[in-house]
């Protein structure tokens, strides 16, 4: 690719010619901005868990926004059939929405435990402890969620304790979407950024991008419109930069 801006001409790769875009136009940044201690020299591996959590958390406000506008949706036994039909069917999108997120949440928890976290391990004992705390008080958090939408969807439309189980779905989700924005912030914050620091090279960094890629099987398969979709385009392109990379012809 080529790009040409006055009379400069930019040759090479598109990295080079994104550099030159991010240096010459600085707002808004095109590249992947972290946390307080990680910038675009961190390694392709952080980079990837951080884009992540952008998709995640973008997905996390979805499903609440949604569970929010149905708890305000009050129905009951006058309530007209299309009306309750329309909510019946927002409950189910609602479901499968959040069923999505469950797995891409799961997933990315495994490539964080058996990929960053056992090389962060062998460097300092102990370092990755309370974020280990984090992912076992989550999962039965995320399996109660998914109970609570399965009785939403058998109790009776209309009644009162369907609106209550409503207001209680969107109330929880909130409070696991606050968590989840905590424990993410942590991870960039002080775990993240310790990955420069135990030496990665790139032979180790294509073995990590490329055990995530396989662990994450459903993320980077099935689910990576869905996972992309988290993401504004330059983030879709740096996250496609950074997996298909230990994968290219030499």
């Amino acid at each position: 690719p080529i790009l040409q801006h006055g009379g400069s001409v930019i040759y090479g790769s598109a990295d080079d010619i994104v550099d030159y875009i991010e240096a010459t136009f600085r707002d808004p940044p095109l590249l992947l901005e972290g946390s307080a201690g990680m910038d675009r020299t961190c390694p392709a591996v952080a980079s990837l868990c951080l884009l992540q959590h952008r998709s995640i958390l973008f997905h996390i406000e979805r499903v609440v926004k949604i569970s929010e506008e149905l708890a305000a949706t009050k129905v009951n036994s006058s309530t007209i059939s299309p009306v309750k039909a329309g909510l019946a069917m927002k409950i189910k999108k609602l479901s499968s929405e959040y069923s999505r997120l469950v797995e891409l949440m799961q997933e990315h928890a495994q490539m964080e435990e058996r990929t960053m976290f056992p090389v962060l391990e062998n460097a300092d004992k102990g370092l990755t402890e309370l974020v280990h705390a984090d992912h076992a008080r989550d999962l039965p958090i995320m399996n109660g969620i998914r109970e609570d939408l399965k009785s939403v969807l058998a109790l009776q439309q209309g009644s009162c304790v369907h609106n209550e189980a409503l207001v209680a779905l969107a109330t929880r989700l909130k409070v696991f979407q606050v968590l989840l924005g905590d424990h993410f912030d942590e991870e960039e914050r002080d775990i993240l950024p310790l990955l420069e620091t135990v030496g990665f090279g790139s032979k180790q960094q294509d073995a990590a991008i490329e055990s995530c890629v396989i662990i994450m099987e459903a993320a980077h398969g099935r689910l990576l419109p869905y996972l992309l979709q988290g993401m504004p385009a330059h983030e879709m392109y740096q996250y496609l930069r950074i997996v298909q990379k230990p994968f290219q012809d030499p």
